[in-house]
This record gives structure tokens, C-alpha cells and sequence, in this order.
């Protein structure tokens, strides 16, 4: 029986506390709208001459009952003079914001002040039509367009012919493609050109060697490096190996301490080194050969590539366990003699 008046008496409590609880957000609220009412009723008179505008804004504050909250480094260039009397507040506010970028909020008592974002203006855009071909007038596809300082592009089709937009204040199209050099035509004035790409000649001569053929350096999927004679001969060196030394990444010299000859380490030293060697084969004019580099007069060199990756053991098998250093020497010219010299 106590049991039971026990549980009565603690719901018949907790409904107590519910209704005081009701009551206190009831009255909050209450008083929330009426001092909303009191504000919007009440008239405010303000004088100001060259106030600060962040200053203006705290006197409205004060004489109006609004909380003001705005950014202080936007409102500190401005200043207000204006004579407000006997003025709803928000006609007030409106008159020392009057001819000023800034906009405003109000939530019950609290008011929200902040400069108006310019308007970004508009920027014209224009059609470039052409076409892109070779030095032969043969259409290139996939070549890239796209004006300079311009957020647009576009690629030829498979005649050539492409459609590019361009920013009005644009007056330079680039134009640029695999193999070629990248050209740059005025297009001030025009709506349609014609472009001409010639061969990059540099770019087209990056070759490599791997022995048995040779391809370009875009084609090559192989880890591999490359160094050419005007490379090699840049300083001063009595064999091959002081030439290559610090010249390719991945390629050390091991320097024997008793009569400081080096040799080439291309993929470090290995559980079967003592049995199969730690030195990379070396190939001279396609030809696998026992030579050492020092044996190779550097002069006499036009190229060396370096074959890092599997793709050597995949051209030698086993002979290129430690890599392959390919040696392309010199060779005659249909153009006649020619004599070089090292000073």
C-alpha cells in the first residue's frame, strides 16, 4: 500500500515540475514578443556628424533596444552624418545606412548588418572557328586549342576543323599537339584562322635505344635513362665511367680500394651477386659485348641509355640481371669529313 501512494506521489511531482517548466517558456517567450513590440513602437531621435559608421551603429544600439551586430573592418571606412528625430528604429537604421553598400536582418531584437557582394559583371564570349594542319596541309585530330587567359578550350576533329570560345578581351589562341612545336595566333579582329604546326624537331630526336630497335621517348614504356655525346663531353675524362658518374639516376660507381678502378652498379647487390656479378651487360652498336666501360673511349660515344626495369631482361634474358648500359658510338656522315676536337 506504501508502495503505491509512493509511485502516485512521484507522477502527481513530476506533473508539477512539467507545469513550471511550461509556464517559465510560456513567460520567456512573453516577454520576448513584448519587448519586439515595445522596440517596433518606440521613436528615437539620433544626431550624428561625421561619425565613424561602426559608432553610428553602436548609438542606434543604445537608443533603440536593438542588439547591432556587424563586421568592424567593413564599416570602418564609412562615416554618417544625419539628424534622425523622433524616428521608428528601423526607419532610422535605414536613413544612417542611406546611400551606403550594406543591407541588413532583423530576428525579434537582434539586427544584422553587412556590406553588400558588387555584382560581378558580365563577361562577353566569342566563337573562333579554324582548322589545324601540318607543314604538309594534312589535318591533325586531337589537337588542343584554347585561348590565352581564357577558361575554355577545345580539340580538332578528325578533319582538323574545331570550335573554340574564347573571352571577348582574348586576342591569342594557343594551339598544341604531340611532335609538334605549340603555336600562338592573333586572333584580334578575326573569327576564323588557319593554323600551320611544324615539327619539334628536339622532341621528335629523344630516341631509345634498347639494343634491338629504336623508338621515341613517348613510346618507350621502360624505366630507362639517356645522356648524348654533348652531355658526356662537358668536362674533361680519361674513360666512360668518370664520364657517366652522377650523370643518370640509378647508376653508381663502385670504387675498388686497392687501385681505385670503378666500375657500374645499376641495381645494387644481391643475395647471388658472388655468383652472377653485380654489373650490368653492355651493349655497343646492338652488339652484347664482355667490354668495361673504361675500355670505351667517351669521345667516340654519340648516345648511352640506360635500361633500368624488367623490360631489359625481357630483350637479353639472364645476361641482363643487373641491367643494360646500350653504347651507340659515332658513326660516318653522307655529308663528308668533319674533325672534332676536345680542349
Amino acid at each position: 500500500m506504501k508502495k503505491q501512494n509512493y509511485i502516485v506521489l512521484q507522477k502527481a511531482m513530476r506533473k508539477v515540475v512539467w507545469m513550471k517548466v511550461a509556464f517559465l517558456l510560456l513567460m520567456f517567450v512573453t516577454a520576448l514578443y513584448g519587448r519586439a513590440q515595445n522596440t517596433d513602437s518606440k521613436l528615437i531621435s539620433l544626431e550624428l556628424k561625421e561619425a565613424p559608421l561602426g559608432e553610428a551603429l553602436k548609438q542606434f544600439s543604445n537608443v533603440s533596444g536593438y542588439k547591432v551586430n556587424f563586421p568592424s573592418e567593413d564599416v570602418g571606412a564609412y562615416r554618417v552624418s544625419v539628424s534622425i528625430h523622433q524616428l521608428a528604429p528601423l526607419a532610422a537604421l535605414q536613413k544612417i545606412l542611406e546611400g551606403k553598400p550594406f543591407e541588413y536582418e532583423v530576428k525579434q531584437h537582434f539586427i544584422t548588418v553587412r556590406k553588400v557582394k558588387p555584382a560581378s559583371p558580365t563577361r562577353k564570349v566569342r566563337n573562333i572557328e579554324g582548322r589545324v594542319v601540318d607543314e604538309k596541309g594534312d589535318p591533325l585530330p586531337g589537337a588542343n586549342i584554347r585561348g590565352i587567359d581564357s577558361p575554355f578550350g577545345a580539340i580538332s576533329d578528325i578533319k582538323g576543323n574545331f570550335t573554340c570560345k574564347v573571352m571577348e578581351e582574348t586576342h591569342t589562341l594557343e594551339v598544341s599537339f604531340v611532335g609538334m612545336q605549340t603555336e600562338k595566333v592573333s586572333i584580334k579582329g578575326r573569327t576564323h584562322v588557319n593554323v600551320i604546326m611544324h615539327e619539334d624537331k628536339q622532341q621528335l630526336g629523344d630516341v631509345v635505344v634498347t639494343g634491338y630497335q629504336r623508338i621515341s621517348r613517348e613510346r618507350s614504356t621502360a624505366s630507362f635513362g639517356f645522356i648524348d655525346s654533348e652531355q658526356l663531353t662537358r668536362q674533361m675524362h680519361t674513360d666512360l665511367t668518370s664520364s657517366l658518374e652522377g650523370q643518370i639516376a640509378g647508376l653508381r660507381m663502385d670504387i675498388n680500394p686497392n687501385n681505385g678502378d670503378m666500375s657500374p652498379i645499376l641495381r645494387g647487390i644481391g643475395t647471388f651477386s658472388k655468383e652472377v656479378g653485380s654489373h650490368p651487360l653492355i651493349v655497343v652498336d646492338d652488339m652484347p659485348t664482355d667490354l668495361t666501360l673504361s675500355e670505351i673511349n667517351p669521345y667516340n660515344v654519340e648516345s648511352i641509355t640506360v635500361l633500368k626495369d624488367a623490360a631489359a631482361a625481357s630483350i637479353y634474358g639472364a645476361l641482363a640481371a643487373n641491367g643494360i648500359i646500350v653504347v651507340v658510338t659515332k658513326q660516318a656522315r653522307e655529308e663528308g669529313g668533319a674533325c672534332e676536337y676536345q680542349c
